[in-house]
């Protein structure tokens, strides 16, 4: 059944089929969504499609907080794998090997450890799967450049102390 989806945000998403109408995808790429997506790792539909649909898709793949998916459902299991970095300890506990970088490939397995590793990892995709002029035509559209103002991650205390990190001590006996 094709429901709305609500986020933290004010966007929702709208599928347009269930899981049962895309039995054999291409690809799979699961989004993060911070403690939520932790939540989802007890959803068995959830679960069981992916294992099932990851089986034949020839790109399963991940961002953020969506590699606990993977990992739940037993795609990650002694695979490179990588997570916002607050989460990477939790990662390993379910299998994977946590790797700190932007984003990590490992056979057919991919996953981002967050928005900008995603756009990496997204244009590192198209080039694949079509050709380096296109993934470059698409980074000059979307103006993706980065030069942060503040300097990079680490030069700011690393990503273990942002915001997530915090909601991660938080919630770490719910998550644990």
């Amino acid at each position: 059944r094709v429901e709305r989806i609500d986020s933290d945000t004010p966007m929702a998403l709208i599928p347009e089929k269930a899981f049962e109408e895309v039995p054999d995808p291409f690809g799979i790429i699961v989004p993060g969504g911070g403690v939520n997506a932790l939540k989802a790792m007890g959803n068995e539909r959830i679960l069981d499609y992916l294992r099932f649909a990851a089986y034949g898709a020839e790109i399963v793949g991940s961002v953020s907080t969506g590699a606990f998916l993977l990992a739940a459902a037993g795609l990650l299991e002694d695979r490179q794998a990588t997570t916002h970095p607050a989460y990477g300890v939790l990662l390993e506990k379910l299998g994977a090997v946590y790797v700190r970088r932007g984003w990590v490939e490992d056979g057919k397995f991919i996953s981002a450890a967050g928005v900008s590793g995603g756009i990496d990892m997204a244009l590192y995709l198209v080039a694949r799967l079509k050709n380096e002029r296109e993934a470059k035509s698409i980074q000059t559209v979307i103006e993706y450049d980065p030069h942060p103002p503040f300097g990079g991650i680490e030069q700011n205390g690393g990503a273990d102390r942002d915001r997530l990190a915090t909601m991660l001590a938080e919630h770490r006996p719910d998550l644990e």
